[in-house]
């Protein structure tokens, strides 16, 4: 839900996890994993990022059979076999850095890091919302985490 309304994002394509975990040992499963690998490819893209660099992440891209597939060269779980192209990091940089490393690739890397979040009444609402049900003051503090990684 974070994503929905981000400016520049068209579509957001969602699937079951857990249901996918049972393909090959269920049906329905099975039939939802080949739906999505429909989707995937009905979609024809030109470019996948797979800012995941898992072996999920990296199969949904290949399956995608978009001609440039771009991931981390250090990516886990044989992920790096998808990709057309890989990013180099380094071991001592931010994350926020490695991922930026993904412009340099496709020539963006003139722009400016801008981590603004825009918020519209419709987040408040639900803010508001969130905060009642867990008895909370919108006065109270409210730390927000979005994604990690290990500490150097």
């Amino acid at each position: 839900q974070i994503l929905q309304g981000l400016d520049g994002l068209d579509e957001i394509i969602t699937f079951d996890r857990k249901q996918l975990s049972k393909v090959g040992r269920n049906i329905a499963s099975t039939k939802a994993f080949l739906d999505l690998i429909k989707l995937l490819r009905s979609k024809k893209y030109d470019l996948v990022l797979d800012f995941q660099g898992l072996f999920r992440s990296g199969l949904f891209g290949w399956i995608t059979k978009a001609p440039v597939r771009i991931g981390f060269g250090h990516a886990r779980e044989m992920a790096t076999h998808f990709y057309t192209h890989k990013v180099i990091c380094y071991d001592d940089e931010h994350v926020v850095d490695s991922m930026w490393r993904f412009g340099y690739l496709l020539d963006f890397i003139s722009c400016k890091k801008d981590f603004t979040i825009d918020f519209n009444n419709d987040h408040y609402k639900q803010a508001a919302t969130c905060l009642a049900a867990h008895h909370l003051s919108p006065k109270q503090y409210i730390v927000l985490l979005i994604g990690g990684t290990d500490p150097l």
